[in-house]
């Protein structure tokens, strides 16, 4: 797990290392989790982001594996990007026939530091199949403030290569919540023969805008203002 930073000397540093420290004690690091592990309550923290309250909506799904054994682990694609990796484990998420994966999920992310929000989002596809082309790999997902305001809403189409990857950005938010939907359908081909389709991971990551610190304004406002006095008082 990476060490989250807090900002200094003050009452929401203090109520960060105490989120921070809580979290810890919750998470299980070192380790893989699956989907199952986060709907009964694990969490994990990637650099400075928080995702918890992993709960599970809707499952339509008849397969036959288990789509709850995907594993799930943290990312950093950046100082200021990170995210989860979701795998297919076991054939968690290969369907075949009249089989379908059908689940919608919901979780929350939020931001440890805060001094830097939560600015995009993005979704992408990464490899997947599906052999009946009318046959769904989709990822569709909506994101929400605390109030329940919709963000924005998008989806990665396994059937159109220009949507398999998505992003959006939004004004600096401390939490986000996620509504997930993974569908992965199957197919019967016209000589009667079952048709197979799968993705093999999906990602899910959020960066962030620092903000500068009080002091770094400070120190920019003395040095214009040493500028301007020292033009003024110029022979």
């Amino acid at each position: 797990m990476a060490e989250s930073k807090c900002p200094q000397y003050s009452l929401s540093s203090t109520l960060c290392v105490v989120g921070v420290l809580l979290v810890a004690a919750s998470t299980v690091s070192g380790e893989t989790l699956t989907l199952d592990d986060l709907f009964s309550g694990q969490t994990i923290v990637v650099g400075d982001k928080l995702f918890f309250d992993f709960q599970l909506v809707s499952n339509m799904s008849r397969a036959g594996a288990d789509p709850f054994s995907t594993t799930v682990d943290g990312f950093t694609a950046g100082p200021n990007d990170f995210g989860l990796t979701f795998r297919d484990t076991n054939d968690s998420l290969i369907v075949t026939g009249d089989e379908i994966i059908d689940f919608t999920f919901t979780f929350k992310v939020r931001a440890l530091d805060d001094l830097k929000p939560i600015t995009d989002a993005s979704v992408a596809l990464g490899n997947f199949q599906s052999q009946d082309p009318l046959a769904p790999v989709d990822i569709f997902e909506f994101l929400f403030d605390e109030g329940d305001t919709v963000l924005d809403s998008f989806a990665s189409l396994g059937a159109n290569p220009s949507m398999t990857s998505q992003s959006t950005q939004f004004d600096p938010r401390e939490i986000v919540d996620v509504q997930k939907t993974v569908s992965v359908g199957g197919g019967i081909g016209d000589n009667g023969e079952e048709l197979t389709s799968f993705i093999s991971s999906f990602r899910e990551s959020f960066s962030e805008t620092p903000i500068p610190e009080p002091s770094t304004f400070i120190l920019a406002a003395t040095a214009i203002l040493a500028v301007i006095l020292r033009r003024r008082w110029a022979p």
